[in-house]
């Protein structure tokens, strides 16, 4: 069994490293199945033993990473306040500016998966700072980790002329004033 799941990791890797390698040269739209198991040194089989298309892969590789850092003690540990927007920003900036850098045919075609990824990982993160979830917190919870993603996103497409550190000073006065807003209704 050993044997096997090594076998498979070793596989995925390769997987992996072809995938990354042909997303330096061109757009994941223009990235086929062929060309990943070609690079690889796979066969079709064994691609989709593993993976259910390109879109999966992509997925699974990312899932592990933009989940890690939200595992970090100073994360856990942390209070839902300023400081902790700043990291979360900080975190976030980074997984898309390396998809940007190895990826900069297909970033943006990229972005809306790991949108997808970060905002779960995020909402739930932020429900483990937050009160009881109900369902108004839990709506809140949501908006959260949307507005972080967003903004942040913004400063690594470019759409905003603002640095990530404007951003976060935004972000953490647009958020602390709904909140306190919220806490006097």
């Amino acid at each position: 069994m050993k044997v096997k799941k090594l076998r498979n990791t070793e596989t995925e890797k390769k997987i992996a490293q072809a995938f990354i390698t042909l997303l330096m040269n061109k757009s994941l739209a223009k990235v086929s199945i062929k060309d990943i198991t070609q690079a690889a040194a796979i066969n079709r089989a064994t691609f989709y033993a593993h993976y259910a298309d390109k879109y999966d892969l992509f997925d699974q590789m990312m899932s592990g990473t933009i989940q890690a850092p939200f595992e970090r003690p100073m994360l856990v540990n942390g209070v839902w306040g300023p400081a902790l927007i700043a990291q979360i920003s900080t975190i976030i900036n980074a997984h898309l500016q390396r998809i940007k850098q190895h990826c900069p045919y297909s970033y943006l075609e990229l972005f809306p998966y790991m949108r997808r990824l970060t905002l779960t990982t995020l909402t739930t993160f932020i429900q483990t700072k937050n009160a009881a979830p109900n369902a108004t917190i839990a709506f809140q919870n949501r908006m959260n980790a949307v507005m972080i993603y967003e903004a942040v996103e913004m400063t690594v497409v470019g759409t905003t002329p603002l640095s990530l550190a404007q951003v976060i000073e935004q972000l953490q006065a647009a958020l602390f004033a709904v909140t306190d807003n919220t806490k006097m209704q």
